[in-house]
């Protein structure tokens, strides 16, 4: 079914397409109807946006510090591992029971940070690409009305493609991240002190 509901958009935009290269009084086959439809990678533009990887940048900073406590952590206890397989003939009873717990313990203690550190960078890696996702959107509906594009499709990637073809030159994924890291930096150069205006929310959805 949902085949079939992809398959009637294509030939509803391919006809639109038509109708526009006849309202330019050219022939069906031409290049303007093939160029009224093009295809997008949503989810790799927003990830190679300038605004993105600043933002996902200054986070990885950001949580660096507590990346390398962990690995201290990880290497101190190594060590107490280690010193408790090779001295393991000379300790009492008591002593390994003690040295055991205690690697235990830190070891809880380092998975539990570890899993921290994992949830509160996806947390805010999420809330990176929703916020940079919402204006990319609001930028695209624009950037295509201005190009008078009659359709732009999900291209996906080549490991999960949404389109199964399309030439390569019908792909505006690069020219649209340029136009809108070039917007972005005028909109900064214009108004470095103003906050943004409220922007419209858009009906997406995080792509894991």
């Amino acid at each position: 079914m949902q085949q079939v509901r992809v398959l009637v958009f294509v030939l509803a935009s391919l006809s639109i397409g038509k109708t526009i290269a006849a309202q330019a009084g050219q022939a069906p086959g031409h290049a303007l109807p093939m160029a009224g439809i093009v295809t997008f990678s949503f989810n790799s533009a927003v990830l190679g946006t300038a605004e993105a990887q600043r933002d996902l940048d200054s986070l990885q900073k950001k949580l660096t510090p507590r990346q390398q406590q962990l690995q201290k952590l990880s290497d101190a206890l190594e060590v107490e591992k280690k010193q408790l397989t090779e001295g393991n003939s000379k300790l009492t009873d008591a002593e390994k029971a003690q040295s055991i717990s205690s690697i235990n313990l830190k070891d809880k203690q380092l998975q539990r940070e570890a899993d921290n550190l994992k949830s509160d960078f996806e947390t805010e890696s999420q809330q990176i690409y929703q916020r940079v996702a919402q204006r990319l959107y609001v930028f695209l509906q624009k950037y295509a009305q201005q190009h008078a594009y009659a359709a732009i499709l999900e291209r996906g990637s080549d490991a999960a493609p949404v389109v199964w073809y399309a030439a390569d030159n019908l792909d505006i994924t690069e020219e649209v991240v340029k136009a809108y890291d070039h917007q972005s930096e005028a909109a900064a150069t214009s108004l470095p002190d103003k906050p943004s205006a409220d922007r419209p929310q858009s009906p997406i959805a995080k792509r894991p």
